[in-house]
């Protein structure tokens, strides 16, 4: 008999970093309920936990904690093997082993993210993906190595894909809840958002990263940042012009248009 309900699956891209024609993984998200192992008496436990080698601990089955809550949550790939030489329960490679409290309590996002780093390993990560008009995909890592992907049904519309959070979609798709009913309103799926880019535009842009010696994607970010500084800092100034000028109306620190306009035109030489 297994320990483990399956709480829900959702595919995830096998390497960790989505991309047009990635390959995907089944990941299952297996429950372990409080009882297994349990020191309370009347579950079989009593003398022992056979469980403790790979398996956060135990829980005791009292007033607060009931049967109902969860020991821990074990992920795997659909492609992990189960049963070691320590016991026929454990699951070869899970990719994360949380307690009960500790998935209760994590975003979705932040499970997510953790789940796909897992999958990933010692790789960099995926930051943008651009699409060429003869069907090539440009992939860009994070430490700056590019690999080109043959890409189906190709758009002759050239882009950049990012994912919502900044870097090429990370995303779970396909899920399907089955075992136990442990209501996440919280899961989504995460879709990858396509900004269209022009020839010329990629160009400076790979012009702007080598005279700065980045990656295309730092190059990107960069100037993305320095823009959305400016513009918050522009946004800023307008909001405190229109704010001090609706102070002196109110204090009576105005004058008349008329008297205004001739004073600008006198200033300026300009006929009134």
């Amino acid at each position: 008999m297994s320990i483990y309900a399956t709480l829900w699956h959702l595919q995830f891209p096998r390497h960790g970093d989505a991309y047009v024609g990635c390959e995907w993984v089944d990941v299952f998200a297996q429950g372990v309920p409080a009882h297994v192992g349990t020191p309370t008496p009347g579950y079989g436990c009593e003398s022992g936990d056979p469980y403790e080698s790979f398996l956060p601990p135990a829980l005791r089955i009292d007033g607060e904690l009931s049967e109902d809550h969860l020991r821990a949550v074990v992920f795997v790939a659909g492609v992990s093997g189960k049963g070691t030489a320590r016991s026929g329960q454990e699951y070869e490679s899970p990719l994360l082993v949380l307690t009960g409290i500790e998935y209760a309590e994590m975003p979705f996002q932040v499970l997510h993210d953790r789940l796909c780093s897992a999958l990933r390993g010692a790789e960099p990560r995926l930051v943008l993906e651009m699409f060429r008009p003869d069907g090539i995909a440009m992939l860009v890592f994070e430490d700056g190595s590019t690999t080109p992907v043959a890409v189906d049904n190709a758009s002759t519309t050239m882009g950049v894909a990012l994912g919502q959070s900044g870097h090429a979609g990370s995303c779970a798709h396909e899920s399907v809840s089955t075992g136990i009913d442990i209501s996440v309103p919280n899961l989504y799926l995460q879709e990858m958002d396509t900004v269209p880019l022009k020839p010329e535009r990629l160009a400076q842009l790979e012009e702007f990263a080598r005279r700065r010696g980045k990656s295309t994607a730092d190059a990107l970010d960069d100037a993305l940042a320095d823009y959305l500084e400016w513009e918050r800092q522009d946004y800023q100034e307008a909001l405190e012009g229109i704010r001090q000028g609706h102070e002196d109306v109110m204090a009576g620190r105005s004058a008349p248009a008329d008297q205004f306009f001739d004073e600008f035109a006198r200033k300026h030489g300009l006929p009134r």
